[in-house]
């Protein structure tokens, strides 16, 4: 599969679902040069083309904000892990502490706060898998969180 990846990417340098794939399974390849040399270049290809591939206008319209921030910050941990791996195999124990350093904090937490708008909390979730609504009380479910409001604002979060 390794192969594979390689063979995509002598035909387009930038596709990041092959560079993906080679900087997370390379770790499992082995410590050759080749296999230190191929991690290196696909980490550094997915982090050098991140922004081009989660610019705001490529995500799809079903994709909440959120979840698209997301994405881009798993691909950017997945690339830097795969480096701080690769320095440490090649025991530049000084460059693996920078790429440690420079990892990005983990996941952004959402806010949601008492008072917000079911706008505010559609920009931040997405569109409800559900809603109910009860007088003035409206009820938004997702899959691992429900968003309660009474007269249009969040009252509370279960």
């Amino acid at each position: 599969m390794a192969n594979a990846a390689k063979k995509l990417l002598a035909l387009d340098s930038k596709n990041f679902s092959a560079l993906y794939y080679l900087a997370t399974v390379s770790p499992t390849l082995g410590d050759s040069p080749q296999v230190l040399a191929d991690a290196e270049m696909a980490a550094r290809g997915m982090l050098a083309n991140l922004d081009t591939v989660f610019a705001a206008y490529k995500k799809p319209a079903t994709t909440s904000d959120a979840d698209w921030k997301k994405a881009r910050h798993d691909m950017e941990v997945t690339a830097n892990t795969t480096l701080d791996w690769l320095y440490n195999k090649k025991k530049e124990i000084e460059a693996a502490e920078r790429e440690h350093k420079s990892m990005p904090p983990s996941a952004p937490s959402i806010q949601l706060k008492e008072g917000q708008t079911p706008e505010e909390v559609e920009k931040l979730l997405g569109k409800p898998k559900d809603t109910i609504t009860l007088q003035e009380n409206l009820i938004y479910i997702y899959s691992t969180v429900k968003v309660i409001f009474k007269s249009g604002k969040l009252v509370d979060v279960q």
